[in-house]
């Protein structure tokens, strides 16, 4: 399913509901992680970052909060952002603003949803081994990322899912809007420089 196409979306939902019936979790966690130098990237790579990253998960998120409202049903929504949100990286100018955009989007989405009963959070991972090949990273840049980490490892898919999941259970009932970093300590600050004192 494109997430960019808001047609496959909603369909996708009328076929999600009509076979399981109310589905009361969302996690958007489709996205694109190119790397483009600034200088060279075109407007195609601009708007298919964007439109996956950012077009779709509001497009997801409207299909899903329009069947909950529907049937008068709370539910809850994850958005998987990014450490990128508010760090930027060389290469990619189009995939940090996207999920800096996410992170607001997010925001958004819980001020207007909660009325309904739809909460809505995200994660912002930092480094992840994920060996993907469609975002595809060099073990230069891996280890150069690991190296900066302060609790000494890369992230596991392990890590995420489990705070996804905090965020969709009833111990997180009274968290809507929030942005979690789960990156072992790297928003905390630069891990990189020496003590400044003599």
């Amino acid at each position: 399913m494109d997430v960019r196409d808001a047609r496959a979306v909603s369909r996708l939902f009328d076929e999600v509901w009509s076979q399981m019936g109310v589905v009361d979790v969302l996690v958007n966690a489709a996205g694109l992680y190119p790397s483009h130098p600034l200088l060279d990237m075109s407007e195609q790579a601009w708007d298919r970052v964007f439109d996956t990253n950012l077009k779709g998960p509001h497009l997801c998120v409207q299909s899903f909060a329009r069947k909950l409202v529907a049937a008068e049903t709370p539910g809850v929504v994850v958005n998987i952002s990014s450490g990128a949100a508010k760090r930027a990286r060389r290469g990619a100018a189009h995939y940090c603003a996207s999920k800096a955009g996410l992170s607001m989007l997010t925001c958004s989405q819980a001020l207007e949803l909660a009325r309904q009963g739809i909460r809505v959070n995200a994660v912002a991972p930092g480094y992840v081994e994920v060996h993907s090949t469609v975002n595809p990273i060099s073990e230069q840049y891996a280890q150069a990322v690991a190296d900066t980490v302060p609790l000494g490892r890369v992230g596991k898919p392990q890590d995420i899912a489990n705070a996804v999941l905090f965020l969709c259970s009833e111990q997180a009932s009274w968290i809507s809007g929030s942005v979690l970093a789960v990156d072992g300590g790297a928003s905390a600050g630069s891990l990189g420089l020496p003590f400044s004192g003599s």
